[in-house]
C-alpha cells in the first residue's frame, strides 16, 4: 500500500510541477464599483433641479415687480372720471398724501406726491388741480377729468 501512496504521491507532485495556469484558474478582475457614477448622476440632478428653482423664482420676481408697477397706488383711488382714455400709469402716479379743505377757496390745499398744491396749479406737468373737495381732489389730465381721494 505504501507503493501505491507514494505513487500518487509523485504523480501529484508532476502534475502540479506541469500545472500551468488557466483563466479558471485566475481571480476575476475587480470591477469599479457605481457609487462614483451615481453619485454624479444624483448632484447633476440636483443642480438642475436648484437651477430651476432659481430660474422660477427670478421669473417670478421679475412678473410680480412689473405687476407692481402697473397696480393703482394704494393712496390714490380713481372715484370717478369723464372718460376711459386716460393713460393709466398717469392716475396711478399720483398719491394724494393730504387735503386741507376750508371754506375759503385761498386756504385749501392738498399733498400730492410730497408737493403741495393749490387749486389751478399744476401737481405735474399735464395735471392741474381743478378743485380741492372736502374728501377728494378733483384733477385734470392732459383734458381728461378725474377724481382722486386719499
Amino acid at each position: 500500500m505504501s507503493t501505491i501512496l507514494d505513487a500518487l504521491k509523485k504523480s501529484e507532485r508532476e502534475r502540479k510541477l506541469n500545472n500551468l495556469p488557466t483563466l479558471s484558474d485566475m481571480p476575476p478582475p475587480q470591477e469599479g464599483t457605481r457609487l462614483p457614477v451615481a453619485l454624479l448622476i444624483l448632484i447633476s440632478s440636483l443642480l438642475a433641479l436648484l437651477l430651476i428653482v432659481v430660474l422660477v423664482m427670478w421669473w417670478q420676481s421679475a412678473s410680480l415687480s412689473d405687476a407692481g408697477r402697473s397696480v393703482a397706488n394704494p393712496n390714490a383711488s380713481t372715484v370717478a372720471s369723464s372718460s376711459d382714455d386716460i393713460a393709466p400709469s398717469s392716475v396711478q402716479d399720483l398719491s394724494v398724501n393730504v387735503i386741507s379743505f376750508s371754506n375759503d377757496p385761498g386756504q385749501r390745499f392738498a399733498m400730492i406726491d410730497g408737493q403741495v398744491v393749490r387749486e389751478q396749479e399744476f401737481a405735474k406737468p399735464g395735471v392741474l388741480v381743478q378743485e380741492i373737495q372736502r374728501d377728494a381732489i378733483i384733477v385734470n389730465i392732459r383734458g381728461k377729468t378725474v377724481t382722486l381721494t386719499p
